[in-house]
């Protein structure tokens, strides 16, 4: 977990030094949700983001670890709701003390299967279907399922009461990043980038050294 304040007084601090700037609380909740958002595309493979190999990558795998879900879900004929909260399926198995894997496929694959008996759905054999907002799984004599899967990184929020026209920070109202603390540096150097201000990692470790022996 990243302490939104830390992350909101190294970025003023920094952009005020290396540019003259100042965000807004509005303006630096919105680049950090973009910051987060970016990270975590990146980290997955996902849209235009270069590919990281997740689930083969151990360092990868560690860095997502705060995002990874368990949870178990209830089937209505076969179909039911993916969290509300779900970005992408890491693996999905049946209920129980015996859990049996449940194997992915395509529509494209889904009636060819069911044309070979031999590789028809069973119960010790299921599969499953990834629609819009749900799950559907064959056969559909299961009624329950468990997804282990990513889900969506919550929107971290700087929250803060007024002092005449100065912005104090609300840690009651706040929401702190849910990245490892490993992945601050990572997270203030892209807001940064935002602003058009390029720094090394290096540079903002040795500024917030400073900082902190002189406080």
């Amino acid at each position: 977990m990243i302490n939104i304040d830390e992350v909101y007084r190294l970025v003023n601090n920094l952009a005020t030094k290396n540019g003259g700037q100042y965000l807004s609380p509005s303006e630096f909740n919105e680049y950090t949700q973009m910051a987060s958002s970016e990270l975590f595309d990146r980290l997955i493979g996902r849209k235009d983001q270069p590919v990281t190999v997740y689930g083969r990558n151990r360092n990868t795998d560690s860095r997502l670890k705060p995002f990874r879900v368990t949870e178990d879900i209830e089937l209505t004929n076969g179909i039911g709701d993916l969290p509300d909260d779900w970005e992408k399926t890491n693996a999905v198995h049946t209920t129980g003390d015996s859990p049996i894997p449940v194997r992915q496929t395509d529509e494209d694959r889904f009636a060819r299967l069911f044309d070979n008996p031999l590789a028809s759905p069973t119960e010790d054999d299921p599969f499953y279907i990834e629609n819009q907002g749900t799950i559907e799984v064959y056969p559909k004599t299961i009624t329950s399922v468990t997804m282990r899967y990513l889900k969506r990184p919550t929107k971290a929020v700087w929250a803060y009461t007024l002092n005449g026209r100065k912005p104090v920070y609300d840690p009651a109202a706040s929401v702190n990043l849910e990245w490892n603390e490993s992945e601050k540096m990572e997270i203030v150097i892209r807001i940064l980038n935002y602003l058009g201000i390029s720094m090394r990692d290096g540079n903002i470790v040795n500024y917030t050294e400073t900082k902190q022996a002189q406080e």
